[in-house]
């Protein structure tokens, strides 16, 4: 993760720094004229000054201005998020001041999610020039913010309900986190804030089933807590943040309403590029025109961009022609489901599936890969069960050279068999 703090005040710049570093993240400074200019080794991240939100929203739109190639701007506050009426207009807000483990999650998610939202862009561009049209990143934005509070009757209670309603929120409660997980199904809240209260396990529970959840993964969660070991067991089972039941209520509800805004847009992003766009007998064509536009755009902004194909192989005669498409359509559908929603799938043909990986250096697509091989082979086609054998799945992957064509850099993928 390439982190860049920007600032035209060496002043401000230098907490930023230190505050990274004491998390363990490394970040290059640009400060005073060069604040304007690109970053000599590139950036994902641009993290600016955002204890005044008029000032840092306003450099932040002359550094998009000047064609900053940032995936995400990030205004850095000391102390509360800035209101939920103007905290839009920069990509992400984050508060620097908490634990390690809660400052590096929130920005490998921000990267994730300035990926997704790029990725948007670059189809949306696909698309228009193949003459299709793109859906829209449609969200429930102008939805109040829904929290669900976990536990007891307490005075934290009070207060978060008090906070959240001053900024147009709204809240519920549920006594224990048996309750809470049939809520968070059924009903539509944004956000989590749990009690631990005497017994904290089953609150610590609910978070790491959270986390294992494939819909509420990404739900944010706050967890309250007397010890410090609790607090710090609920960050290690991804909580966002883990505080003493005697918090300051309104600087929580702000960054809880910046984790709603930030997951919101986030969903709404996913869902147009989850949403097809040609029928399959056209995915690769579509796939080979977007690599072009993907490999320009990856070399301007100078981001990796990584593909891979992936080969499916049996004996000769091993297989049925009707079972070997409903199963090679199997595996061609967890390409798609195990890999990010910003990375693209598309059958070759009956036998090989070729993978896109946007701002992803080749070690990446490599691990990727390796986990979706894994999930592929136990499937019943691959496995070979009531056939004469387990199907052997190869891939190869190839990472864009300086100066390719995307066109060039399929070719290359697709010259030699995967080995």
């Amino acid at each position: 993760m390439r982190l860049v703090v920007r600032s035209h005040d060496v002043r401000r710049a230098r907490p930023l720094i230190e505050r990274l570093e004491s998390a363990g993240l490394a970040a290059t400074a640009l400060v005073g004229a060069a604040a304007q200019r690109a970053a000599p080794g590139g950036e994902d991240l641009t993290i600016i000054n955002g204890a005044e939100a008029a000032p840092a929203i306003a450099f932040a739109q002359k550094l998009r201005e000047d064609g900053v190639s940032s995936l995400a701007i990030i205004g850095a506050c000391e102390k509360d998020a800035p209101a939920p009426s103007v905290a839009g207009r920069l990509d992400a807000w984050i508060d620097l001041d908490g634990a390690a483990e809660p400052i590096v999650r929130r920005l490998k998610k921000i990267l994730r999610e300035g990926v997704a939202a790029a990725e948007t862009a670059e189809r949306t561009r696909t698309a228009d020039g193949l003459g299709l049209v793109c859906p829209a990143a449609l969200g429930d934005h102008n939805r109040p913010a829904s929290t669900l509070f976990v536990g007891g009757p307490c005075a934290a209670f009070l207060a978060i309900e008090r906070a959240v309603q001053t900024w147009g929120g709204q809240i519920g409660a549920t006594f224990t986190s048996f309750a809470a997980f049939d809520h968070i199904h059924d009903d539509r809240f944004d956000a989590l804030v749990l009690h631990g209260g005497d017994d904290p396990s089953a609150g610590l529970s609910l978070i790491s089933a959270l986390r294992r959840n494939s819909r509420l993964h990404d739900m944010p969660a706050y967890f309250l807590a007397d010890d410090e070991e609790t607090r710090a067991d609920a960050l290690r089972r991804g909580a966002d943040e883990a505080m003493r039941p005697r918090f300051d209520a309104d600087k929580a509800a702000l960054w809880l309403s910046e984790d709603i805004r930030r997951r919101r847009r986030a969903r709404a992003v996913t869902r147009v590029l989850e949403t097809p766009l040609v029928a399959e007998t056209e995915a690769f064509a579509f796939f080979g025109a977007h690599l072009s536009g993907l490999a320009q755009t990856h070399h301007d902004k100078g981001r990796p961009l990584s593909i891979a194909v992936m080969d499916i192989d049996a004996p000769h005669g091993a297989v049925s022609g009707s079972v070997w498409r409903r199963g090679f359509a199997e595996i061609a559908m967890l390409c798609t489901r195990l890999t990010r929603a910003a990375d693209s799938a598309a059958p070759v043909n009956e036998r090989r599936v070729a993978l896109a990986f946007p701002c992803t250096h080749a070690e990446g697509a490599e691990a990727a890969m390796a986990r979706l091989i894994r999930v592929c082979e136990c499937t019943a086609f691959a496995a070979g069960d009531g056939g004469k054998g387990p199907l052997r799945l190869s891939y190869r992957v190839i990472e864009l050279s300086p100066g390719e064509s995307g066109s060039g850099l399929l070719s290359r993928a697709l010259l030699d068999r995967a080995a």
